[in-house]
């Protein structure tokens, strides 16, 4: 479900979102209405209700928006560590001696493309299995070529700096997959929905003879209510949508590497 779920439009999970939510306030008008001889007597706890309810929404939106927030700040972070990381090893590797200095610095740029793919592709499962496993392949070269260099100078400084550069750049791949992974769960998701709507059916059941000339309100609360779980959706989707991780840091380390043939 939750790959169904992240291969789905924002907008229209955004139309959905405000549809249903006029739709179940209208349906609670119309159940008020059926029941309105008991209705009067029963002000008091509808809008003790609706209140309750509310407030349970407003906790949930906020839960949910920061740990949204969260790991999309926590995605920034490490693209900016893993550019850096792929950076220095890229300066490093001008200590190697030859062939592995050239080997290596043919090989980087295909590895940051896999990295800057594996971004776009995040959210689905099959493509991140292949982006990972085109990029451990090229691990395990520019591994080899690391440890060609090794054991050709085993006692030199400068490869040492150079593996330890390069461990830290594989490190970075765990952690990226990690983060990527570390989605917020789809039932919350689903509950944060389900309470929209009972709030906004019990809205439109409290507001009984006043619902024509409320309407407009509660259209505008139901557009509220859909743009701030759309706007949580969005930050859950750290790669596309309005508000994604800028891959700038990456894509400039891509066009340096020429640079250092």
């Amino acid at each position: 479900m939750e790959q169904w779920f992240a291969e789905q439009n924002e907008f229209l999970i955004f139309v959905f979102l405000f549809l249903t939510l006029v739709l179940i306030a209208e349906v609670g008008h119309r159940i008020a209405g059926w029941v309105r001889a008991s209705h009067a007597g029963t002000a008091i706890e509808i809008q003790s209700i609706q209140g309750a309810v509310l407030g349970l929404l407003a906790l949930l939106l906020g839960f949910t928006f920061a740990m949204a927030a969260e790991r999309f700040q926590a995605r920034k972070d490490l693209l900016r560590d893993e550019a850096n990381a792929i950076g220095t090893v890229a300066l490093r590797t001008a200590l190697l001696p030859e062939p592995q200095r050239s080997n290596i610095v043919k090989l980087l740029p295909g590895y940051v493309d896999t990295r800057i793919e594996l971004q776009q592709k995040g959210y689905l499962p099959d493509a991140v299995r292949d982006v990972s496993a085109r990029a451990g392949k090229l691990q395990a070269q520019i591994w080899a070529e690391a440890v060609a260099a090794a054991e050709r100078a085993p006692q030199s400084v400068m490869v040492a700096l150079f593996v330890s550069a390069l461990n830290d750049m594989i490190d970075m791949d765990g952690k990226q997959l990690a983060a990527l992974r570390n989605r917020i769960p789809v039932p919350i998701f689903l509950l944060l929905f389900l309470v929209a709507f009972v709030a906004v059916g019990i809205t439109g059941y409290g507001s009984g003879q006043r619902h024509r000339e409320s309407a407009s309100l509660t259209v505008l609360v139901s557009l509220l209510i859909a743009a701030v779980i759309i706007l949580v959706v969005d930050l859950h989707r750290p790669t596309r949508g309005l508000i994604a991780v800028d891959l700038s840091t990456l894509t400039q380390v891509r066009q340096n590497l020429p640079q250092l043939r």
